[in-house]
């Protein structure tokens, strides 16, 4: 019997220079994006007593890319701005609903586990050995270990980097697997 299930593969990417430049706009921006929102709903709680949702975060992002003081969150993919926002929803609902002993979402540091997700619009060649991602012009030299042949449809990426400057992606997908049925043999009572 066939069944799709949710996986995830990691792969170590080799970003040229200028893509590392943009790897460190991305991190700094989602990370900027993700504390602003924190910062926000919390000020809005504290001062008026409004509580605002993740979507309702997620449309502040436009109006903060429109100022003259955050133009420069223009530079990155929009979609990985709107993740983190998304990322802050799921901290609060976590809190919300006190699942595994999880507390009020902090502040991201700067330097501690750098990482944003690419929900759409990307692209994987992995017979090529590279990925696609938006605003970044050049592929992006990935070793695949591992075949993605079984895989049904990409879901989305997420490149990290290593405390020693090191670069993965992660995929997320959905892939088909065959689920053998065990054979259940009859006991008889003696």
């Amino acid at each position: 019997m066939e069944q799709k299930v949710s996986k995830a593969y990691k792969f170590r990417i080799y970003p040229t220079k200028k893509q590392e430049i943009f790897f460190d706009n991305h991190f700094g921006c989602t990370r900027f994006i993700y504390n602003h929102l924190l910062a926000e709903r919390s000020r809005l709680w504290k001062e008026e007593g409004i509580s605002i949702t993740g979507f309702d975060a997620k449309r502040m992002i436009p109006l903060l890319k429109k100022s003259k003081e955050f133009n420069w969150l223009k530079e990155v993919n929009s979609q990985s701005l709107q993740e983190a926002a998304l990322d802050l929803e799921k901290g609060f609902k976590r809190f919300f609903k006190k699942i595994g002993g999880a507390s009020h979402p902090k502040l991201k540091k700067k330097g501690v586990r750098k990482s944003f997700c690419i929900p759409q619009n990307f692209s994987v060649d992995s017979t090529n050995n590279f990925i696609r991602i938006p605003k970044c012009k050049t592929p992006i030299k990935t070793k695949f270990h591992r075949s993605l042949k079984d895989v049904t449809k990409l879901n989305s990426l997420t490149i990290s980097m290593s405390f020693c400057r090191k670069y993965y992606v992660s995929i997320n997908v959905y892939e088909k697997i065959e689920i053998k049925k065990k054979r259940v043999e009859k006991v008889t009572k003696k």
